[in-house]
């Protein structure tokens, strides 16, 4: 690789100062003092039998990961050398984008590959200790004002890359945000650079690397993103728990001079600055000449940052009242309420309506995950919390199980809320197993009732106050000759031989009155024409507070019946024509008499 230094001593003094806001530069987690890796026979045993290490790297990461001249370089693989020299692994690198690392991994085509501290991931791979901190930084070009923090960025452009979960952490918290799709760091610097967006938000150590190496000299570091730095971890499959271990030892095992070794050799940055006495004497004429000013602004900005002090000192108080007022709400409110991590489903708190819901003791309960309460599939739980933290969806119905081995239905409500420096989600839970089961077997007894009805051989017929018939089964349309469906809308009169306006006068008489309800007969004509004798069985029709609001009726065509009794009243010594002649077996009338009536809850005794 070629060394390339930057442009002058004013962006080299930038970067400096930048990379030393972050001590350890670049790095976390100081080893242990015992720098020997201390390895089991097992463990010593299966790195003798076992075959190359295959490792997930990609040649466009560079300085992490990158090729040249056909030779792998980097950090990473100066880490990779490191281990093997230190345990006697072999490793294998394997070409592969980044985006493929974790399924070749699940699929077993590669052991191991960097990785962050991925939502889920820790689920389907065991992550090793961190080995490197990916620390970001805001750069813009030089021409651009100091950015406090990411929050200025609102209304701006952002490049960054594809399918990159970056953009979408930073949109969450900020919608306003627009942004540049690019396929690398590097293009989203040359963005940035050429006017096309306006920051790209990136790790400290990768953006020097590329400004230096490739003379981006119209960029500059313009802040701090104020988000916590990214942990560089090793990511490996579950079933090599001995790869998993031994890398943990060796990591642990590398020393702080070992790690500066490595950040100064990839990230070397040269600030030269020669003084004479020229320059003395010109500096102290400078600072005599300023002297009473810098005395005079020395005694201002002192009165100025003590009043700036008494309001920090003010608003800490209050961010603590209103902190300790959030507590004590979250703490004793009826409702069952937690805090989650949705980097990784860490319970980081649970309140006491929780912890009696939940029956787990709450500190255990803040040691869980919620993978281990949900019981839907870790991969739908991930998409679910990503969800809730960019505020694309905050109610959510999830079956939860108790300590006592319980299902339960549960409603969630989840926002995403500041707390220590990161995003969490304060979630709210209803249990509302009960009535999911009460609506569940209301649809079943629902679904029974039509079956029911549309399997009954007799007509079931439903209409309003106004006669307009709302409901007709599929025997009320076979008796009436119609299609289905082809009597909705219509109106109850407009079926009967007979007694149109007598049934309309009746109708509004049988609303006010309520009397109680009669078996009563008609003649109907069907679509095609014939007479037909029904019978009808009838009620009122209320609503849930017992107000009428139509009616129902059940009707049966009695015609072949009616023709039956008539030839036997003939045969037992009736005319046979219906006249108005009592029997002893039909005292009140005869059949003509009792079928003159029309559909409707009407009787003809009553139309007088």
């Amino acid at each position: 690789m070629k060394n390339k230094k930057m442009g002058g001593t004013k962006i080299g003094w930038m970067i400096l100062i930048v990379l030393f806001m972050f001590v350890p530069p670049g790095f976390a987690h100081p080893p242990d003092s015992n720098r020997a890796v201390q390895l089991t026979a097992e463990e010593i045993r299966w790195i003798k039998t076992r075959r190359p290490v295959r490792v997930g790297v990609y040649p466009g990461f560079p300085p992490f990961i990158f090729q040249e001249d056909g030779v792998w370089k980097g950090t990473h693989i100066d880490y990779l050398n490191l281990i093997a020299e230190r345990t006697g692994l072999r490793f294998e690198l394997a070409s592969e984008h980044s985006s493929t690392w974790e399924s070749c991994a699940l699929k077993g085509d590669i052991d191991m590959f960097p990785s962050f501290d991925v939502p889920g991931r820790r689920e389907r791979l065991n992550l090793t200790e961190p080995f490197m901190d990916y620390k970001l930084v805001i750069i813009t070009r030089a021409d651009t004002p100091f950015i406090s923090g990411v929050g200025a960025l609102k209304g701006r452009t952002v490049a960054v890359i594809k399918g990159g979960k970056l953009y979408d952490i930073i949109v969450g918290d900020y919608p306003s945000i627009k942004k540049y799709e690019v396929n690398s760091i590097l293009e989203a610097l040359k963005a940035v650079s050429r006017g096309r967006a306006d920051a790209v938000v990136s790790g400290v150590l990768l953006t020097t690397y590329l400004i230096q190496d490739h003379q981006l000299a119209n960029l500059k570091i313009a802040g701090v993103a104020d988000y916590p730095s990214e942990e560089l971890m090793f990511a490996v499959r579950k079933d090599l728990p001995e790869l998993h271990s031994v890398l943990n030892k060796a990591i642990a095992a590398v020393t702080p001079e070992e790690r500066n070794s490595i950040l100064r050799k990839w990230f070397p940055i040269e600030v030269t600055y020669r003084a004479d006495w020229t320059d003395f004497i010109q500096w102290i004429a400078v600072f005599g000449a300023f002297f009473i000013t810098i005395l005079g602004l020395s005694l201002y900005w002192n009165r100025r940052l003590a009043m700036e002090a008494y309001a920090r000192k003010r608003s800490e108080k209050r961010l603590k009242e209103s902190a300790d007022r959030f507590q004590a709400m979250f703490d004793k409110h009826h409702a069952v309420m937690y805090l989650i991590d949705p980097r990784n489903g860490h319970i980081v708190d649970a309140n006491q309506a929780a912890v009696r819901f939940y029956g787990y003791p709450q500190d255990l309960l803040k040691q869980m995950t919620i993978y281990q309460i949900n019981q839907l599939s870790n991969g739908e739980i991930s998409v679910r919390l990503a969800s809730a933290k960019n505020r694309k969806t905050n109610r959510f119905i999830f079956p939860h199980r108790l300590a006592d081995g319980d299902v339960r239905d549960l409603e969630v409500h989840s926002s995403p809320i500041p707390f220590q420096g990161k995003t969490i989600l304060f979630s709210i839970v209803h249990d509302v197993t009960d009535r999911r089961r009460a609506e569940k077997a209301l649809r079943l007894s629902e679904a029974r009732y039509r079956t029911l009805i549309e399997t009954l051989p007799h007509g079931v017929q439903e209409n309003d106050l106004e006669g307009r018939i709302t409901f007709s089964n599929h025997a009320h349309h076979k008796i009436l000759g119609y299609k289905p469906n082809e009597l909705l809308g219509r109106y109850i009169w407009d079926f009967p031989a007979q007694g149109r306006e007598e049934l309309q006068s009746y109708l509004t008489r049988l609303i006010e009155e309520q009397p109680e309800p009669t078996i009563y007969f008609s003649k109907n004509r069907t679509l095609d024409g014939r007479l037909i004798d029904v019978q009808i069985d009838w009620n009122y029709h209320r609503d849930e507070k017992g107000r009428l609001v139509g009616f129902i009726s059940v009707i049966t065509d009695v015609t072949e019946r009616n023709r039956a009794e008539q030839e036997l009243f003939g045969a037992s010594g009736g005319d046979g024509r219906g006249t108005n002649h009592g029997t002893e077996k039909d005292p009140g009338g005869t059949i003509a008499e009792r079928t003159a009536g029309c559909v409707g809850p009407f009787r003809r005794e009553h139309l007088s």
